[in-house]
C-alpha cells in the first residue's frame, strides 16, 4: 500500500462513520440548536467543511512558500470567531445540503491528497513550524472529523427519548 492510499483510507474511516451516524438522524435533529453544545449537528458539519476547505485551499501556496495563512496564526479566540462567522454563512443551508457540502469537501480533500504523490506526502519539515511529514499534517483532518463525530454522538445520546 502506498502512503497516499494509507492516508486516504485513514481519512475515509472517520468520514464513513460520520456518514453512518448522519444517515440515522432525522432532519429536525440535524438542525436543532443545542445538540452539540450550543450548535446543531448541521453547524458542526459546516465547521468541518470550513476547516477542511481552508486547509486544502491554503496548502498549495503553503507548500510552495512555507508562508502560514493568517487564519492559522490567529489567537484561538479570534480564529474561533472567524470560523463561527463562516459557519453562520452556511446557516441557510438545509441539513441535507450541508451533508452534500461535507461529501463534496471530502472528495476535494481526497483528490488533493491523491494529486500530491507519495514523495511530497513523506517529506518532513515541509515548513519550519511543522516537524512531521505532510501526510501526518493531513491526517489531522481525520482527527478533526473523528472529534466532531464523537461530539455529535455524545449530543445524540443526551437527547431525550422520543
Amino acid at each position: 500500500m502506498t502512503l497516499t492510499t494509507e492516508l486516504v483510507a485513514a481519512l475515509d474511516g472517520p468520514h464513513a462513520a460520520l456518514r453512518e451516524t448522519l444517515a440515522v438522524c432525522p432532519a429536525a435533529v440535524l438542525d436543532r440548536k443545542g445538540v452539540v453544545g450550543r450548535w446543531s449537528i448541521k453547524n458542526v458539519l459546516a465547521h468541518l467543511v470550513t476547516w477542511q476547505s481552508l486547509v486544502v485551499d491554503s496548502l498549495p501556496g503553503r507548500i510552495t512558500t512555507a508562508v502560514v495563512p493568517k487564519v492559522f496564526t490567529m489567537p484561538p479566540a479570534e480564529r474561533f470567531a472567524f470560523l463561527v462567522e463562516r459557519i453562520g454563512e452556511r446557516d441557510a443551508l438545509s441539513p441535507q445540503q450541508q451533508i452534500v457540502e461535507l461529501e463534496r469537501t471530502h472528495r476535494r480533500v481526497d483528490g488533493f491528497i491523491r494529486s500530491l504523490g507519495d514523495d511530497l506526502l513523506a517529506q518532513d519539515h515541509i515548513w519550519p513550524e511543522w516537524p512531521g511529514t505532510l501526510a501526518a499534517y493531513l491526517a489531522g483532518l481525520g482527527s478533526i472529523e473523528q472529534a466532531a463525530l464523537d461530539r455529535i454522538r455524545t449530543g445524540l445520546q443526551r437527547l431525550p427519548p422520543e
